[in-house]
């Protein structure tokens, strides 16, 4: 048996196992989903006669009486959310330090100014050519 007819033969049987098991992890997932699903399910409304979008109007329904309520928010929180979206630079942050390949950091004026100004440059016009 040459490499060709022995790299097959272990292509097919791999991809039949494969498929086995993604069979069997997908059926015991929507079983488990399926069993959940019914011990949570509260009262189900008939909106329509569609059975799926009736489905999916209840699931919502459900889900939304799970949420919490936000409470008292004010600008105060809201500045502070948004801070913590921007991991902290913003104005009155100091400016990320370089570093080489290794972590060491880098002092960026001992940087060659070919390379600052291949990394500040502008490539919008270039990209702009490639379309």
């Amino acid at each position: 048996m040459n490499s060709k007819k022995l790299a097959q033969v272990i292509r097919n049987i791999v991809k039949e196992e494969v498929r086995k098991e993604v069979k069997k992890s997908l059926t015991s997932f929507i079983n488990e989903n399926k069993t959940a699903r019914a011990h949570t399910k509260v009262q189900e409304q008939q909106f329509t006669s569609n059975a799926s979008l009736n489905e999916a109007l209840n699931s919502t329904i459900s889900e939304q009486e799970e949420w919490k309520t936000v409470g008292n928010f004010d600008a105060s929180q809201a500045r502070a959310g948004f801070a913590a979206m921007q991991s902290g630079f913003g104005p009155a942050q100091k400016a990320p330090v370089m570093a080489n390949l290794n972590g060491v950091p880098v002092d960026p004026n001992t940087v060659d100014e070919s390379v600052t100004k291949a990394i500040t440059r502008n490539y919008s016009e270039l990209v702009k050519r490639f379309k």
